[in-house]
C-alpha cells in the first residue's frame, strides 16, 4: 500500500496542472487510465468502503442507470455520450474508496501537501491571467464572458491536447467548477488560520479571495459566501457581530459617498451578479421549461424522463436545466434527488460529528469540509454539475475521507472504527 499511497498523492498534486488528452472519441486525463486499472484491482480484491457516504453515492448512480434504461426504451434511442458519462461517474467511487485503503501510510503532512499543491496551481494560473491582463488588456465584457485561460483562471482544465500535439479548448467551460474549487481550498485555509493563526496562512486566505474574482464564477462566490457566513455563525460573539456590522456599513458608506457603486458592481465576478437580468437569463428559461413539463406530466417526479442529455432535450427542449438538482429531478426523479441530498448531508454530518468528538491534527480539515458542504450543495442547485467535476472530486474526497478516518483512529480504539 505504500507504493499506492505514493502514486496517489502524486496524482492528486499534479493532475490539476495537466490538460486532458484528446483521443478522438473523448478527452481524458492521463492518470485516469492508471486509476481505472487500480479501480478494477480494488474491486477484484473486494476492498470496498461501506458507509452512508459511499452507499448514498452508489444509490444515486444505480437510480441513474435505471432512469437511463427507462429513457432508452421510452424514446427508442441510445444516448451513447450520456451512458459513457454514467460509467465515468460510477468510476468516481474509486476516489471515495482509495483514501481509506491507504490510511495506514497516510499522515497529516500528506493531506496538507495535497492542499498546498492546489494552492500553487491557483497561484500560477492567477499570475498567468494577471500577466495577460496587464500586457494584452481586454474589455471587462471579454473578461467576464470569454473563456480563454489567458483571461480566466482555469489553467488547462478546459483544454485537451491531441495526439499530434495540438492544444484546443474543449466545449463548455470549467470556470463554474473552478470557482467552487477555489472556495473549497479557501475554506480549508480559513480553517487552518482559525486553528493555527500565522501571517502566512492569513496571506493565503486573502490571496484566494482575490483569485476567486479572476474566475468570474457566481457559483464560486455562493460557496465562499455561504462558507464565510457559516463560519461567522459558528464563531461570532455579540461584540464581533457589532464590529463586523460597523465595518460593513463603513465600506458601503464609502462606496456610496465616493460614487464608486458602478465601478464596484461592474468589476470581475460582481458584474455577473449585479448585472444579471433574470428574465433574459438562460437558466430561467430552462427552469420554466422544466416546471411546465412537470406540471403537465407529474409522473416525471417518480422515475424521471431518462438520464441523458438527448432524453432531456426530447422532453423540455434543452439538454439540461443548468443546476444539477433540477436536472436530476427531471431526468431521474425524486428518489435520485433524495439519494443526492443524503450524500451531501452525510458528508457534512460525518465531518461535523467527528470534529465535535475531539480536537486533533485532522480536525482542521474536517472543519473546512464542514464549512464547504452547505455552499457546495447550493452551487449544485443553481449551477451546473459542480458535484462530479473530474479534476477536483478526487481531492475533496481524499481530504474528507482521510481526515475523517485518521481522526477516528486518533480518538477511538481500533475496534470502534467503522
Amino acid at each position: 500500500m505504500s507504493l499506492l499511497k505514493r502514486y496517489y498523492i502524486f496524482f492528486l498534486c499534479i493532475n490539476i496542472f495537466l490538460p486532458k488528452i484528446n483521443l478522438g472519441f473523448g478527452s481524458f486525463y492521463f492518470f485516469e487510465f492508471i486509476n481505472l486499472f487500480l479501480f478494477a484491482f480494488v474491486i477484484i480484491r473486494g476492498r470496498i468502503l461501506i458507509n452512508a457516504v459511499t452507499m448514498s453515492y452508489v444509490a444515486f448512480m444505480l437510480i441513474g442507470y435505471i432512469s437511463f434504461l427507462f429513457g432508452m426504451l421510452h424514446f427508442n434511442l441510445f444516448d451513447a455520450n450520456s451512458f459513457a458519462r454514467l460509467i465515468k461517474f460510477t468510476f468516481f467511487l474509486f476516489y471515495i474508496i482509495v483514501p481509506f485503503l491507504i490510511l495506514d501510510t497516510l499522515s497529516e503532512r500528506d493531506v496538507m501537501k495535497v492542499v498546498h499543491y492546489q494552492f500553487l496551481f491557483f497561484l500560477a494560473a492567477g499570475f498567468y491571467v494577471i500577466y495577460h491582463m496587464v500586457t494584452e488588456p481586454q474589455t471587462m465584457t471579454e473578461y467576464i464572458w470569454g473563456y480563454d485561460n489567458r483571461y480566466r483562471l482555469v489553467g488547462f482544465t478546459g483544454y485537451a491536447i491531441d495526439l499530434s500535439g495540438k492544444m484546443e479548448r474543449l466545449p463548455g467551460t470549467t470556470s463554474v467548477s473552478m470557482g467552487v474549487y477555489i472556495a473549497f481550498v479557501f475554506l480549508i485555509y480559513l480553517s487552518i488560520y482559525h486553528f493555527y493563526k500565522g501571517t502566512g496562512n492569513l496571506v493565503k486566505v486573502l490571496l484566494l479571495v482575490f483569485l476567486e474574482f479572476l474566475v468570474y464564477s457566481r457559483a464560486g462566490l455562493v460557496v465562499m459566501t455561504v462558507g464565510l457566513l457559516y463560519y461567522f455563525v459558528l464563531n461570532a460573539r455579540p461584540s464581533t457581530i457589532l464590529k463586523f456590522s460597523v465595518a460593513v456599513l463603513l465600506v458601503i458608506g464609502c462606496i456610496v459617498y465616493f460614487d464608486l457603486v458602478e465601478q464596484v458592481t461592474s468589476t470581475g465576478s460582481l458584474s455577473k451578479v449585479f448585472n444579471l437580468k433574470v428574465e433574459n437569463d438562460p437558466r430561467s428559461r430552462m427552469l420554466r421549461a422544466g416546471i411546465e413539463y412537470v406540471r403537465e406530466n407529474p409522473g416525471t417526479l417518480i422515475i424521471g424522463t431518462g438520464y441523458g442529455e438527448e432524453y432531456t432535450y426530447q422532453t423540455v427542449g434543452y439538454t439540461h436545466l443548468e443546476g444539477l438538482l433540477p436536472t436530476t429531478l427531471i431526468t431521474s426523479g425524486i428518489f435520485a434527488i433524495v439519494a443526492l441530498c443524503l450524500h451531501f448531508f452525510f458528508i457534512w454530518l460525518y465531518a461535523r460529528n467527528e470534529f465535535l468528538r475531539g480536537n486533533n491534527e485532522f480536525s482542521v480539515f474536517l472543519y473546512g469540509v464542514r464549512l464547504f458542504v452547505p455552499g457546495w450543495f447550493l452551487s449544485a442547485l443553481v449551477a451546473g454539475n459542480t458535484f462530479q467535476t473530474d479534476y477536483y472530486f478526487p481531492v475533496i474526497y481524499f481530504i474528507f475521507v482521510a481526515a475523517y478516518y485518521l481522526s477516528k483512529r486518533s480518538t477511538l480504539k481500533p475496534s470502534e472504527i467503522v
